[in-house]
């Protein structure tokens, strides 16, 4: 056990309205902030508060999911035009911006974030449809599978509760810091390790512990290739691809028109009499 913490929490009447990034791991559970993550699971994860402002003189360039919705890509684009009052927008598949940023013609993009995994392959600035794959799980899911298996080699803070922030952040950083899939057997990657790490509270004394941690260290992680992994926590990990669109009555042109005129242009084709 070492000194008190220096560190404070973070309290409504220290800030104006909102605060952002690292400072809602302090947010004080007595003033009771409202904590929203505007995307969940790769989807806009949907809120009420829309703010007014005047952007008529500039552009927006939206970058959505490689696997969308439509009609939430509808009603994005009247936000940003109807109700924000953009000039105008764009709309880019982020795994088409991603090959923009690396400056790739062609590239099988795989994104690991985390609470979802996307892939597909991009060739010409556009995503393929059929190569579409979003799966269900990311980092967060290896942090809770590496905390079911930590629980049984005898982690020492017991108090540990990955809901709260703080120590979510802190299992993060052990996961981050010492899990692997290096699978060749070398001393610095497989066996025991020595894992140190702090427990630091605002206003409370800050706890040491010191655990070996083994096979877990590896094992927390091949939860990307073997579900089974995360079925241990309860778990259900599904995979999904590109949806068919589906109707909107106030566009004429809408999926369906274009699923029904594409297969009366295949039947009228094939009717021709070869001369």
């Amino acid at each position: 056990q070492g000194s008190v913490s220096k560190l404070q929490f973070v309290t409504k009447s220290d800030v104006e309205d909102y605060v952002i990034g690292d400072q809602v791991l302090y947010a004080h559970s007595d003033d009771q902030f409202n904590v929203h993550f505007p995307f969940r699971h790769g989807d806009l994860n949907i809120h009420s508060e829309i703010p007014k402002t005047e952007l008529k003189h500039y552009r927006a360039v939206l970058v959505i999911p490689d696997i969308y919705n439509r009609l939430f890509l509808k009603e994005l684009v009247g936000l940003l035009l109807i109700q924000l009052g953009f000039g105008g927008c764009f709309l880019v598949q982020d795994h088409v911006a991603a090959t923009f940023g690396a400056g790739l013609g062609a590239a099988c993009v795989v994104d690991l974030g985390d609470q979802k995994t996307s892939m597909s392959c991009v060739e010409d600035a556009l995503s393929q449809r059929a190569t579409r794959i979003r799966l269900d799980y990311g980092g967060s899911d290896i942090t809770q599978a590496f905390f079911y298996l930590l629980q049984r080699a005898g982690f020492p803070y017991k108090e540990c509760q990955p809901q709260h922030p703080l120590d979510s952040a802190l299992l993060t950083r052990i996961k981050e810091g010492y899990c692997h899939l290096n699978l060749v057997k070398t001393i610095d990657f497989c066996g025991l390790r020595d894992v140190n790490f702090v427990v630091e509270r605002p206003g409370v004394a800050t706890l040491r512990y010191h655990i070996k941690i083994g096979d877990e260290l590896l094992l927390a992680p091949l939860g990307l290739f073997n579900t089974e992994v995360f079925a241990l926590t309860g778990q259900d990990k599904r995979g999904q691809g590109q949806a068919n669109a589906s109707g909107d009555p106030e566009d004429p042109h809408d999926a369906n028109y274009l699923r029904e005129t594409s297969v009366c242009s295949r039947i009228l084709y094939h009717q021709i009499p070869k001369r």
